[in-house]
């Protein structure tokens, strides 16, 4: 049996590669955990600190060619563990944030609108 670069010894083919996940801006990173941590959810479409965080951060995935569906992905994912961050934060510090759960639906339905609107937008 003759095997080829792509297949090993035995005929079995190696699955692909999964794709790295972007780099994020570390920048970016820090000023969402502090935007969430400063403002109560109630105020997020007022929040122009953590907009302007969500700005940055996907501009700066756009910049690396990431396609839409993958930045929204990012931002979510990058929100989840800022807010992980941020609720362990306030645990620790015995505050708590009224109606978080509906609070945390919230946050993640402006910053989804705010990451589409700038990536089109690109400014």
């Amino acid at each position: 049996m003759t095997t080829t670069g792509t297949e090993p010894a035995d005929g079995m083919r190696e699955p692909p590669a999964r794709p790295s996940r972007p780099r994020l801006s570390s920048g970016a990173i820090q000023r969402l955990d502090i935007a969430l941590r400063v403002v109560p959810f109630a105020d997020v479409a007022a929040n122009t600190d953590l907009r302007d965080a969500v700005r940055d951060q996907v501009l700066h995935l756009r910049s690396q060619g990431q396609p839409p569906e993958r930045v929204i992905i990012e931002m979510k994912r990058e929100l989840a563990e800022s807010l992980k961050r941020t609720s362990v934060a306030a645990a620790a510090a015995g505050t708590t944030f009224s109606g978080e759960e509906q609070g945390v639906r919230v946050v993640v339905d402006q910053v989804v609108r705010w990451s589409i609107e700038t990536y089109y937008r690109g400014d």
